[in-house]
């Protein structure tokens, strides 16, 4: 009878523990990549960047854009880009469609286009079109170090 109720016992923990690590390995959530946080209105993200000192990275893209979307899929998603965008720099995603005389006034000449401003509002580089996140991120490397040499 002893050696029943031991059995018993040792059973009932071994299936504790399995069914205890199953349950953690179901409920293990993968990590979310990071994202962008997109600033969608104009005057706030001007605010914003004065506030913070920081310069301004403007994304104006229209929905009909097919080279948007795919630099949205492929760039902006992109790890590195969205921390290095994230911490160096007021991210303004502008609607060609909703803000189309800005985006005239600030050149854009077709989508998508990646303008950045420095701290003070001016126009410091404008990349046109589609851009790999390598080589957007070599851009956005050289613009952030300019533009916040104490970080």
């Amino acid at each position: 009878m002893h050696k029943l109720l031991l059995t018993l016992v040792t059973c009932q923990a071994v299936w504790l523990l399995d069914f205890h690590d199953l349950w953690a390995q179901d409920s293990r959530v993968p990590a979310t990549p990071p994202q962008i946080t997109w600033i969608e209105d104009p005057k706030l993200a001007v605010v914003e960047a004065q506030r913070q000192r920081r310069p301004m990275l403007l994304y104006v893209t229209a929905d009909y854009c097919g080279y948007c979307r795919k630099m949205e899929r492929d760039s902006w998603s992109n790890a590195g880009v969205a921390n290095r965008v994230n911490q160096h720099f007021v991210s303004l995603k502008l609607d060609a469609e909703k803000y189309g005389q800005l985006g005239a006034r600030l050149g854009v000449r077709g989508y998508p286009a990646t303008i950045v401003l420095d701290a003070e509002g001016q126009h410091v580089q404008t990349i046109e079109g589609f851009v790999g996140p390598q080589k957007l991120l070599k851009a956005l490397e050289n613009r952030s170090t300019q533009q916040n040499p104490r970080r």
